[in-house]
């Protein structure tokens, strides 16, 4: 991963041909969405940093996804809101709360324009 300061040009990453006989280089894509984990379903963090409790994306249980044994069949439970679809479902009314929350964060100054 490159890093620049602030006052730097970044297009500059796109002159760069090789690194270390590495001839790719690839940006990093922004994403405006928050972040999910898949480790434990909550926002904000992902699986790589979470050290909190495995949590079923299908049920909600106490487990990790890959070991549910809940039927297809089955209707899916939110461990988020407790609804009846899946933990990473971005119409979820509580992602879409946070996710609202996220956006007036980083831009406060769009949502006091609105008012």
């Amino acid at each position: 991963m490159l890093t620049f300061h602030i006052i730097e040009n970044i297009q500059k990453i796109y002159e760069i041909t090789d690194i270390r006989n590495m001839k790719f280089v690839t940006p990093c894509r922004k994403t405006k969405l928050l972040p999910q984990c898949k480790n434990c379903q909550s926002c904000g963090h992902t699986k790589s940093c979470c050290h909190k409790e495995p949590k079923c994306v299908k049920c909600a249980g106490k487990h990790a996804t890959m070991n549910c044994t809940k039927p297809k069949e089955t209707r899916p439970k939110c461990y988020n809101c407790e609804e009846n679809h899946p933990a990473n479902y971005r119409r979820c009314v509580v992602a879409k709360e946070l996710q609202a929350l996220r956006n007036k964060a980083i831009n406060p100054m769009k949502h006091l324009s609105k008012k």
